[in-house]
């Protein structure tokens, strides 16, 4: 049985992806679809639902598998037992990416074979930065996702939309995305602490009296602002929908 790895940050996965994933199958017996956890990229979305999303997706096709992976590729396709390694490619600039990171990877295992898939014309302007943007600014996005994907964002999108949150709430980076202190007064022990992994999204107070000194409000207009997100750094709401 043949398969191949298709990995990627997926932030998230698009319907360019999809058809990526598509052609795998055309060619292979089963396409093992990795979600990347990359620490030098900040992801919109946490490492456990860009998997979720891709998993909704492919539920009724065995011949996909979903898996999470922050090692190196080559490492992957020799725990796979593969040396297919496929990318989507939809200008130059891909290309020059992709093979600059082939000859690199190459190096450390001659047996690897990297197949590039040229994107669908129709496909060529979709990127999940294009999706993020769309999302930050209210624009639509769903013919930029595949059906289970859209439904999954707007349903968490939905479930995120009623939580409110002061100006100068606390928030700093967890394991599975954003957490923060709803109660920015209270004392360590006392920390009312929330899991939120959709930030952007989120409505919050106008209360300038809780914006933290040195901080400033940015963006009025904006549905939500945060400044300093990182692996160990701690940041603020710095400005919310004028509601």
């Amino acid at each position: 049985m043949k398969k191949c790895v298709f990995a990627g940050t997926f932030d998230p996965f698009t319907v360019g992806h999809e058809d990526t994933v598509t052609k795998c199958l055309a060619l292979f017996d089963e396409a093992v679809v990795a979600v990347a956890e990359n620490k030098n990229k900040s992801c919109l979305f946490p490492l456990r639902d860009r998997a979720e999303m891709i998993s909704s997706v492919y539920r009724c096709e065995p011949r996909v598998r979903v898996v999470t992976w922050g090692g190196a590729i080559v490492d992957l396709l020799k725990r796979e037992n593969t040396p297919f390694y496929v990318r989507g490619i939809r200008n130059f600039r891909d290309f020059d990416y992709e093979t600059a990171d082939f000859y690199a990877s190459r190096k450390l295992d001659p047996e690897m074979i990297t197949i590039y898939l040229p994107a669908e014309q129709e496909h060529l302007h979709i990127s999940s930065t294009l999706v993020k943007n769309s999302i930050a600014f209210e624009k639509p996005f769903k013919d930029y996702l595949p059906k289970a994907v859209f439904e999954y964002i707007t349903e968490k999108k939905n479930a995120a939309a009623g939580t409110l949150l002061q100006l100068g709430t606390k928030f700093w980076q967890g394991p599975e995305g954003i957490v923060c202190d709803r109660n920015p007064d209270s004392g360590p022990g006392d920390a009312d602490v929330t899991q939120l992994g959709w930030p952007m999204i989120l409505q919050a107070v106008t209360d300038s009296q809780k914006v933290p000194e040195g901080l400033k409000v940015l963006n009025p207009e904006a549905v939500l602002h945060i400044e300093g997100v990182g692996e160990s750094t701690d940041c603020y709401v710095t400005a919310v929908a004028d509601n």
